[in-house]
């Protein structure tokens, strides 16, 4: 139940408080690991990520224990895609689960939770959305992957959907009802370690945020949703107690972020302008990590698992896309040169189109390749540090040829490999049936 949360306050700053006075855990149990995923949160919205129009308490103290990377950018702006690239460490071309319910993560792929629990820990994820249901492959290493979405609806009772004129049977649920399932899960788990993936989906058009957040972010409903997350993660902490604390692994993270009109666009999917693809970042690990640390150089999604298999001690593979982030935490140089984000979409496809878009991104220029039937049609290069609104394409200046065939080249080995991997029910690649409807009911389909 969603509760009135006038007194909300308190618990969240009482949570934070108790954190920082927990003792360091003894080096014979291995750290817990808590991956919250905002699903279509720009990085825009969080005090760390240099705005702060939205009140998160909560986000904001598990911040001041750790560190937060200002400048994170996704891999895909589409929510199957970007989190395979987050708990593999690979770019979606490697991992084969390109889009939402045409493709599935590659069974041959290693993911985050495999290793972990190969490692002895009990491995949990709560997602809050059809796009993360187990069929399309998120599933390999959980022991327990919660996708029930209709159990936390009354029964019979259908919520309509009046946005795009679909109805919307059971395709999402709200924090409260992902946060209450895991911390009974939770609560279950006492001998081992865990590593706990809770999925939020509330910030995913049709925005529709509770009360009183609703009246707090009147004609900000966007916003509001942001609000009811934050509220509803301070509730699940209190809840948890010291099993996030001292030593142990906490962090918040995003597969995409959302336009608002910039370069001409709503919402995501089919851009990778900065609002889609630049998403909020906190890694927190009180013992390991400095508190309060805000580092501004360009990190990826993909070093999000390397970057937890190394707090914890476990060699990441080094065939990974990602790097570990702890030396930059710490404020080690760099060896070699500062890796560049590579992002595509293919999401043009399953709306009928057939356009995709790649785009590799360095700290200063962003170069994008639109394509047609895998024939390249137009190119666009933009300089952020002098236009990060991204308003005027480059790629046409004699000026910066020698810099638009630099990042042509590191994108053209960025894609070297490509691995897709369809969901075995598509047939010709389109979705059907169920699949179909509930794209539908998300807004994936016209």
């Amino acid at each position: 139940m969603r509760t009135n949360p006038v007194a909300w306050v308190l618990p969240v700053v009482l949570v934070a408080g108790v954190a920082c006075r927990s003792p360091v855990p003894e080096p014979s149990r291995p750290p817990n690991v808590l991956l919250v995923t905002l699903d279509t949160v720009r990085a825009d919205r969080l005090r760390c990520g240099g705005d702060d129009p939205v009140d998160t308490p909560t986000i904001d103290a598990i911040a001041e224990r750790g560190v937060c990377f200002s400048q994170a950018t996704a891999e895909a702006p589409i929510t199957l895609a970007s989190h395979s690239s987050l708990l593999t460490g690979l770019n979606p071309n490697r991992h084969g689960a390109r889009d939402n319910g045409t493709y599935r993560l590659d069974e041959a792929v290693t993911t985050l939770a495999e290793v972990l629990q190969a490692k002895g820990y009990a491995t949990a994820a709560f997602v809050a959305a059809f796009t993360l249901d187990a069929r399309f492959g998120l599933a390999q290493g959980f022991e327990v992957y919660d996708d029930d979405l209709e159990a936390d609806h009354p029964a019979g009772r259908r919520r309509k959907k009046a946005w795009l004129g679909h109805e919307r049977p059971y395709v999402d649920r709200p924090a409260d009802a992902v946060f209450r399932r895991a911390a009974d899960w939770l609560a279950q788990e006492r001998e081992r370690p865990v590593f706990l993936w809770i999925h939020l989906f509330d910030a995913h058009a049709p925005y529709a945020p509770p009360e009183p957040f609703r009246g707090r972010y009147a004609g900000r409903p966007y916003d509001g949703e942001i609000a009811f997350v934050d509220h509803e993660l301070g509730r699940f902490l209190e809840r948890a107690g010291e099993r996030f604390a001292e030593g142990d692994v906490i962090v918040i993270a995003a597969d995409h972020g959302e336009a608002f009109g910039e370069n001409g666009y709503e919402g995501h999917g089919e851009r990778l302008h900065e609002p889609a693809v630049r998403v909020p970042l906190v890694v927190a690990k009180p013992g390991t990590l400095p508190r309060g640390a805000v580092v501004g150089e360009l990190v990826r999604n993909v070093d999000v698992t390397p970057t937890i298999l190394d707090l914890l001690g476990v060699q990441p593979d080094p065939g990974l896309d990602g790097r570990s982030l702890v030396p930059l935490a710490k404020g080690e140089k760099r060896i070699g040169p500062p890796p560049g984000s590579y992002a595509e979409t293919l999401h043009p496809l399953l709306r009928g189109k057939r356009d995709e878009l790649r785009s590799y991104r360095t700290e200063d220029w962003k170069y994008v390749r639109h394509l047609r039937d895998g024939v390249v049609q137009r190119e666009e290069l933009f300089s952020l540090s002098e236009d990060p609104g991204e308003l005027h394409d480059r790629s046409g200046a004699p000026e910066f040829a020698a810099e638009r065939a630099k990042l042509g080249s590191r994108l053209d080995e960025a894609t070297r490999e490509e691995r897709s991997t369809p969901f075995e029910s598509t047939g010709s690649g389109k979705p059907t049936g169920e699949i179909e409807q509930k794209l539908e009911a998300l807004g994936y389909l016209d």
